[in-house]
């Protein structure tokens, strides 16, 4: 199989929209698809960027007080796992907390990655 060389999307989920959104179409250059709720909390939106082209941004913003979980597939065939780590580590040098959880899957969510997602979401403080 060919090695595709950049991210196919990223998906977010945002309780401070603008503050998100100024995020991944300023230093990270996505281009935003579309907005959806959060099932799980209505309070919050699910964005979804494409386009993807890993930069590395001149500066980062501060991410101190950010939490982003992430969740993929080590056999993914849009997103490598080397790109998901890349990804996790420029948010983390911006100061966030970025746990990734990799599951022996594709491109798709498994049940576990639900759990897991679900498990990080409830040790949130509200």
């Amino acid at each position: 199989m060919e090695k595709i060389p950049d991210l196919h999307h990223v998906t977010a989920i945002a309780s401070e929209p603008q503050r998100n959104l100024d995020f991944h179409n300023g230093p990270l250059r996505l281009r935003f698809v579309k907005r959806t709720v959060n099932f799980d909390d209505p309070r919050s939106y699910h964005f979804y960027f494409g386009d993807m082209v890993l930069l590395t941004p001149d500066t980062l913003p501060d991410l101190s007080s950010v939490r982003v979980w992430i969740g993929a597939g080590d056999q993914d065939p849009f997103v490598p796992a080397s790109e998901t780590k890349r990804l996790a580590e420029l948010l983390r040098r911006a100061g966030a907390d970025v746990p990734i959880g990799f599951a022996k899957a594709g491109h798709g969510l498994t049940n576990r990655d639900v759990e897991a997602a679900r498990q990080w979401y409830g040790e949130l403080e509200p």
